[in-house]
């Protein structure tokens, strides 16, 4: 689930890689894996949207990215 007013969709696991869609506040996600960026130290999650930042995401992180 959302937990940011809009969460934005990145289209790779870092800030600066492009915004493609937003998801709105609450909507609900699916979490397909997460992976640790090790230069920015922020957990990134593949969901069924795309890349978004874990921190505005609710819920556990999902099982690692191969």
């Amino acid at each position: 689930m959302i937990k940011h007013p809009q969460a934005p969709v990145r289209t790779g696991p870092a800030a600066a890689c492009s915004v493609i869609d937003y998801v709105p506040y609450w909507h609900t996600v699916y979490k397909w894996c997460s992976w640790f960026n090790s230069s920015t130290g922020n957990w990134w999650t593949y969901t069924n949207w795309g890349w978004i930042y874990e921190g505005n995401l609710d819920g556990y992180l999902a099982p690692g990215c191969p």
